[in-house]
């Protein structure tokens, strides 16, 4: 009786501790969300547009000189994520938009105040093209525009085809029955003059060749290179509380450089970057390699790095 007691009260210990300890798990694992003002970026990036987010962890902006790079303030819910070890933005949850002028300043004098400005990404190559253009006002309004009549024209042409293939499957089937009967009446042909007359299958259409978002409102950077301060001021004159950020406007090093990407004969998909005229190839055996060349810019990492991902580390150092 003792024992059996015992084995009770221990399967009771375990179980209760087992449900404490996943309750533990459960609460150390569901993110704390903090409200804050974001900035929401798209940047240009020496090929292209990218878009990212800078929580209130980090006080500096990086973006590229002389070229055009669209940001906004945002309130959100921003979490940390362990997987990544990276904050995240809950825009689905909060996603509004903070009203006001944004205001940059150089040695502590206002430089320019900007108002937000409609802007879309125009993709020439389509969007899985490795071109992407920036374009501002009428010019961003004109291209959605453009993309949406190639757009309305391409599913009227695919209600078209349908209708077309449907019509080809009836005139096939006439075809075909009409070629049965000849046959069975003693007539015969020659597989030239069948193909010859046979009913000629529609071809689909072609969507759009190129590609442009929405246009939307945000404000549009374009700087020389140097150090700046950036604020948003409110309607009423007061400056918005966590839209100050430090600005940082850089360019390449070097330009017009050559790099390659290095693909083994014998292991296609280990491809490897080569983009430092120090670093050394070193080949074994008889393998062929194949040498992918390419234009490269160099840029400081750090820089670089940050205007990607405002929360990658970086190395200042590095080129």
């Amino acid at each position: 009786g003792g024992k059996g007691m015992r084995k009770i009260v221990i399967f009771w210990g375990v179980f209760f501790g087992l449900l404490l300890y996943l309750q533990a798990t459960s609460m150390a694992q569901t993110p704390i969300m903090s409200e804050q003002l974001v900035y929401s970026l798209n940047v240009y990036n020496g090929k292209g547009y990218g878009g990212a987010f800078t929580p209130q962890t980090e006080d500096t902006i990086y973006l590229m000189a002389d070229k055009n790079s669209a940001i906004f303030a945002r309130t959100t819910l921003v979490y940390f994520w362990p997987i990544t070890a990276k904050f995240m933005a809950g825009f689905q949850t909060l996603n509004e938009e903070v009203v006001g002028t944004l205001e940059i300043l150089k040695g502590g004098k206002l430089l320019k105040s900007l108002k937000p400005q409609d802007n879309s990404l125009y993709y020439p190559e389509g969007y899985w093209g490795e071109t992407s253009v920036l374009s501002i006002d009428e010019e961003a309004r004109t291209y959605y525009e453009k993309y949406k009549k190639a757009v309305d024209e391409y599913y009227q042409k695919i209600s078209e085809f349908y209708k077309a293939r449907i019509e080809h499957r009836q005139k096939m089937d006439e075809f075909l029955e009409e070629i049965k009967k000849r046959r069975e009446a003693g007539e015969e042909f020659t597989s030239q003059e069948i193909e010859k007359s046979i009913p000629k299958e529609p071809k689909p259409p072609e969507g759009p060749k190129f590609y442009s978002t929405e246009p939307r409102q945000d404000y549009i950077i374009n700087l020389p290179v140097g150090t700046y301060r950036i604020r948003i001021r409110a309607e009423d004159g007061t400056i918005i509380q966590d839209s100050q950020k430090n600005l940082v406007v850089f360019t390449s090093r070097r330009t017009g450089g050559t790099g390659y990407e290095i693909i083994p004969g014998n292991r296609w998909t280990m491809r490897e970057p080569c983009d430092d005229p120090a670093r050394i190839i070193y080949a074994a055996g008889k393998n062929a390699l194949y040498f992918n060349p390419f234009t490269q810019d160099e840029y400081n990492e750090l820089y670089y790095n940050k205007l990607e991902d405002p929360q990658n580390p970086g190395r200042v150092e590095r080129w």
